[in-house]
């Protein structure tokens, strides 16, 4: 379940738990800003947004920046209750200190962390992917 962010939706959890009941594996994608209660028998794929995901020119945007990513306590708390995978979205050499230090500060296990390149062109991810020392960060 992801577009847009589904953690927005009402009656999510309900929605997890019907799938389940009838068979269905079900994995959330958000950007780990909040945290919705029981939905244990989802797989929680968090994906929080980086610095360089949105423009940072003005004063005014680095502030939105700010106010809209306030992840911590919503990405312990899928943590603790769920699977989860928590998924970076890696565009240039300025994210690796912002993705080290996010995994540092939440001690998220490196087992879950996963660190996908941006690119629009095959040609694009194949090139950031040649990229060895994001890890062990």
């Amino acid at each position: 379940i992801t577009g847009g962010e589904p953690t927005l939706q009402k009656d999510l959890a309900k929605v997890c738990r019907e799938l389940s009941k009838n068979g269905y594996v079900v994995t959330v994608e958000t950007n780990g800003t909040r945290y919705i209660e029981n939905m244990s028998n989802a797989f929680i794929s968090i994906s929080p947004k980086l610095k360089s995901s949105y423009n940072q020119e003005t004063k005014f945007e680095k502030e939105l920046h700010a106010i809209n990513n306030r992840y911590d306590k919503s990405i312990l708390l899928w943590m603790e209750t769920n699977q989860c995978q928590v998924k970076f979205v890696w565009n240039s050499d300025s994210d690796e200190k912002e993705i080290s230090e996010i995994v540092n500060r939440l001690e998220i296990p490196k087992e879950i962390v996963w660190v996908m390149p941006q690119g629009v062109k095959s040609e694009q991810i194949m090139e950031k992917s040649k990229k060895d020392s994001m890890w062990p960060c």
